[in-house]
């Protein structure tokens, strides 16, 4: 072999090594995502809907909500250990409150309650561990808008990722989410993997009208030593299932039987 064709062997086995180097210190590239882009709470003055996150197989969060043309307001939101219903007849009205909370929080809880002059505790209900409280809440507010907020935690964990449009109708447009790398000034960088599921969002308003989604994102996540890292050995990623349901067909709802009998012992 002559010193020319060494040359060249050894230059691109350097070439070869280089690569490999920055393939492990460095991702192929990083995105900064803009929150500015799809997936937005109903518009609509009446809708339905549900939807769960579940973190490494434990539910994260519960939401279950209607809000009426005729002005009912009904929430549902929590997880299995604790969970706050509440209902409003309409915007500006008394709204009524049942929460399932444990037993070791309860006094804190009740404490709360009696320090807040907008609340009144109907009744208290002790059973094992769990206890049921209701409430009635004097409010000008419209519980409507703080469905919309509950919403909101929905469409950031899905926006948590790049997405893809893979259809599109009439009505509709279906996103499919994406592997990648994200970073930025709003939050530390990481890495999303094994994405899979669609969202179908309103064709104009992006409207998120259904959503069943996974992914597992890996924390402080710039290169793949440090993917291999986190994943691997320091156990840092989580496995992120979202599901979501909006419907704008709404049927009027029925009072719960729980605030029927709170408004027969506030009286």
């Amino acid at each position: 072999m002559n010193r020319r064709t060494a040359g060249v062997i050894i230059g691109m086995l350097t070439v070869v090594c280089l690569g490999l180097v920055f393939s492990i210190v460095y991702p192929p590239s990083t995105t900064e995502l803009d929150y500015r882009d799809p997936f937005t709470s109903p518009e609509t003055s009446e809708y339905e809907l549900s939807g769960e996150i579940v973190v490494d197989g434990e539910l994260l969060v519960e939401l279950e909500a209607t809000v009426t043309a005729n002005g009912s307001r009904y929430r549902s939101i929590g997880s299995d250990e604790d969970l706050t219903e509440s209902y409003q007849e309409s915007p500006g009205e008394d709204k009524y409150i049942r929460m399932k909370v444990r037993d070791g929080s309860v006094d804190q809880r009740i404490e709360q309650i009696e320090n807040d002059d907008d609340r009144k505790l109907i009744r208290e209900d002790r059973a094992d561990e769990e206890v049921i409280l209701v409430i009635l809440e004097n409010t000008t507010e419209d519980q409507a808008d703080n469905i919309i907020t509950n919403i909101e935690l929905f469409t950031n964990v899905l926006q948590s990722t790049k997405y893809r449009q893979v259809d599109e109708t009439a009505e509709n447009r279906v996103y499919e989410p994406q592997d990648g790398w994200f970073g930025g000034h709003r939050f530390r960088p990481y890495r999303i993997t094994d994405s899979a599921g669609q969202v179908i969002v309103d064709k104009d308003s992006y409207e998120v009208k259904s959503a069943n989604v996974s992914w597992d994102r890996t924390s402080d996540t710039e290169t793949y030593a440090q993917y291999l890292i986190n994943r691997v050995i320091a156990d840092e990623t989580e496995t992120i299932d979202l599901r979501f349901e909006s419907d704008t067909d709404v049927a009027e709802t029925e009072v719960p039987q729980w605030v029927e009998n709170a408004q027969e012992e506030a009286k």
